[in-house]
């Protein structure tokens, strides 16, 4: 979990205190952290690939689960 804190850091340093803190103690900031980068990971291992369509709900479900944890980091509550 402190590799997937940390890139996250580095996408938002200005957020670098609450990423850390929601790290810590928040089950459903983990949650989301760790299928937002298991997505990314099967995104780009799939770049150049046969199936568009795949790719697309890949990179759907990439930009919500960013969305989400972007809330999150912000103290925008979830619902």
């Amino acid at each position: 979990m402190r590799e997937k804190i940390q890139k996250m850091v580095e996408r938002f340093p200005e957020h670098a205190e609450s990423i850390r803190a929601l790290g810590k103690s928040s089950a459903r900031f983990q949650d989301l952290l760790s299928d937002f980068h298991r997505v990314e990971q099967r995104l780009e291992s799939r770049r150049g690939a046969d199936d568009p369509g795949s790719l697309d709900d890949l990179e759907r479900r990439h930009r919500n689960l960013r969305q989400e944890l972007v809330m999150l980091i912000q103290g925008y509550p979830l619902a």
